[in-house]
């Protein structure tokens, strides 16, 4: 999934936090990987997962202890069931 694509789903403008970003990005991936959820270019419940979770990583960066919405959770269950 192209940066510019994440970055408008975020509302984020500016390209100071790209490598940051990127970096949330490529770990979204990785934890969607580990939940069972293969990278699928073309699934668009793939990519809106891929969205979420990267958004939610980048606006809890700071937080101490962070769940994953149920929601996130619930689309995840999805995608990996339907690998």
């Amino acid at each position: 999934m192209d940066l510019n694509i994440i970055k408008s789903y975020m509302r984020v403008d500016y390209d100071e936090d790209d490598q940051l970003i990127s970096a949330l990005m490529l770990a979204a991936k990785i934890y969607l990987s580990n939940a069972g959820a293969k990278e699928k270019a073309n699934n668009e419940l793939y990519n809106v997962v891929l969205m979420m979770l990267t958004t939610f990583f980048y606006e809890n960066r700071s937080a101490d202890a962070t769940v994953i919405p149920g929601t996130i959770n619930n689309l995840i269950t999805q995608l990996s069931c339907s690998n």
